[in-house]
């Protein structure tokens, strides 16, 4: 039973204790100009009338004096869009002192709820009037003390509000969210069509001379008449290792390589170093 407020960005939400006609009506008079520069105001006053005043006749003289402060919505030069909220139902098993269930039962409640229809000094300065009992009929099991619910409730009440919000001002809904267009970022010089082609041709050369070393390798046995197949490479280094021999191999054992020799010193040289 305080004050709250809240700021996020550039949005302001302020919850105000006034649970009384009378307090809305000091509130208003004393915070005109930051009501009149809201954009959405919802105000409601029930049950604490009903509980501490039991007085109808005060209470629908405090609605009309809201009313009177209240600017008329023809009125171009104000923007704040006025709702009020009625209570939810009440739950009269759930109530837990007699002083509640004597002047604050259902039954009284409802016949507040209708002077907020029948004080058209009011009804003619508000958006709507946001009708809960729609919501919280039939989950009397949800209500704890026999007035407050639980949040799924109060979630469908603010949707109900929500609603009405867009109803007064369809526009403000329909408008598309502006985007911001993104500049891409300028390309650097590897994306220059040339640089793409030149690796093309390398690829294309390793491929072709089945040599990953750009034909290097294949350019300079060519230069010196060499010629290396598999055998002739690997042939001499199965020997040494011991390593059995396919037929294939054994048929060529006999047949000396063209460059068989040259390995063989190859590998004599490296066992040495």
């Amino acid at each position: 039973h305080s004050d709250l407020h809240y700021h996020y960005s550039n949005i302001s939400v302020a919850f105000i204790w006034a649970p009384m006609t009378s307090n809305i009506t000091n509130y208003l008079k004393s915070n005109y100009d930051t009501f009149i520069h809201s954009n959405v105001v919802v105000i409601g006053a029930n049950l604490w009338d009903a509980l501490y005043d039991s007085n109808i006749d005060t209470y629908r003289e405090n609605l009309n004096s809201i009313g009177k402060i209240l600017p008329n919505r023809n009125d171009v030069a104000t923007k704040p869009t006025v709702i009020w909220l009625q209570p939810t139902s009440i739950v009269n098993d759930r109530l837990t002192t007699s002083s509640k269930l004597n002047n604050m039962n259902e039954q009284i409640v409802n016949i507040y709820r209708d002077l907020v229809y029948n004080a058209t000094t009011l009804t003619n300065k508000l958006t709507a009037i946001i009708n809960p009992t729609t919501v919280s009929r039939g989950k009397e099991s949800n209500s704890v003390d026999g007035v407050h619910y639980d949040d799924e409730i109060y979630e469908v009440i603010v949707q109900m509000i929500s609603n009405s919000i867009a109803l007064q001002s369809p526009n403000y809904y329909l408008q598309k969210p502006k985007i911001k267009k993104s500049k891409p970022r300028p390309t650097g010089v590897m994306s220059l069509p040339i640089y793409g082609m030149i690796v093309l041709i390398i690829s294309a050369v390793m491929l072709v001379t089945f040599d990953a070393f750009l034909g290097i390798g294949f350019i300079s046995l060519v230069l010196f008449c060499r010629s290396f197949d598999w055998e002739s490479v690997y042939l001499p280094l199965h020997r040494k290792l011991g390593i059995e021999i396919t037929v294939h191999e054994e048929s060529a054992k006999d047949e000396p390589y063209e460059n068989e020799n040259l390995i063989e010193e190859i590998f004599r040289t490296a066992s040495k170093e």
